[in-house]
């Protein structure tokens, strides 16, 4: 049995970047007018759910086990919309803050397992 199955984890990971990326573009855009929005929070949730959605899609795409390949659809999926965050704000000058990654990086893949474990439960 094979754990991951790269189709099932790319799909996922295309699925939740789809999703997630206007969602978070609208996102900073309301930060950047009002950085106490109450609408942030409802976009991090919205983001997270993105993130569960591609895990979802990586669950349902593998049969053998769920649980894994949704979990790295979605950590796959922030990887490289965190790489793209890192490089964009490396070329306009501004400060990156890399220990602010990890909290919102377990989040993400906790709400892929649990989108998985619904799908596989």
């Amino acid at each position: 049995m094979k754990l991951l199955n790269r189709i099932a984890v790319m799909k996922g990971a295309a699925a939740a970047i789809v999703v997630c990326v206007p969602l978070v573009l609208v996102s900073n855009i309301v930060h950047d007018h009002d950085s106490s929005s109450p609408l942030l929070p409802v976009f991090f949730i919205a983001v997270a759910a993105g993130f569960g959605t591609g895990g979802f899609v990586a669950a349902r795409s593998q049969g053998d086990a769920p649980y894994t390949n949704g979990a790295f659809a979605a950590l796959a999926a922030f990887v490289v919309m965190e790489v793209i965050s890192i490089v964009v704000r490396v070329a306009g000058d501004k400060p990156v803050q890399i220990l602010s990654l990890g909290s919102r990086d377990s989040d993400i893949v906790n709400m892929a397992a649990l989108a998985a474990f619904n799908v596989g439960g």
